[in-house]
């Protein structure tokens, strides 16, 4: 609409016209790409695998408690190739003590009510950071089964 105000019989240019609207479109571009790379640190999916991604194996399962956000995925499966199961606290339980390895992600205030006695050998790793979805702070623990 504003572009009719640019023609020539207005007085302006139409190369002005050219010049604001590839500056405006760097600028997003700009935007786009830097800012997700800033923010991401705040996002506790990313901190969880940051953590923890020395330990994760491409066999490994993975599921998820009480935080179901796509960015679980994005990190996740980029070294895990099992799918996310969603699931509620019973089901944490009965999802761990299936063989093989596997994770679960959940609040932090039932791991130590559902996983209290875990074995030596699995791996916590805790965090806190802002979900964007619920616009509110959280607090996760990744519970880690290695066999």
């Amino acid at each position: 609409m504003l572009a009719r105000h640019w023609s020539p019989q207005g007085g302006v240019a139409w190369s002005s016209f050219k010049r604001i609207a590839v500056a405006t479109a760097c600028c997003y571009l700009a935007i786009a790409l830097i800012v997700p790379l800033l923010v991401a640190r705040f996002f506790p999916a990313y901190q969880l695998f940051q953590e923890s991604r020395r330990y994760l194996q491409p066999d490994m399962q993975f599921g998820s408690v009480e935080f179901d956000e796509p960015s679980l995925v994005w990190y996740f499966r980029s070294r895990v190739h099992g799918f996310l199961t969603l699931m509620n606290r019973n089901r944490a339980l009965e999802f761990m003590a299936e063989a093989g390895p596997r994770f679960v992600i959940m609040p932090t205030s039932l791991v130590s009510t559902l996983f209290a006695n875990h074995p030596e050998t699995w791996k916590m790793f805790s965090t806190r950071g802002f979900n964007i979805a619920k616009g509110k702070r959280t607090e996760l623990t990744l519970v880690s089964k290695p066999e």
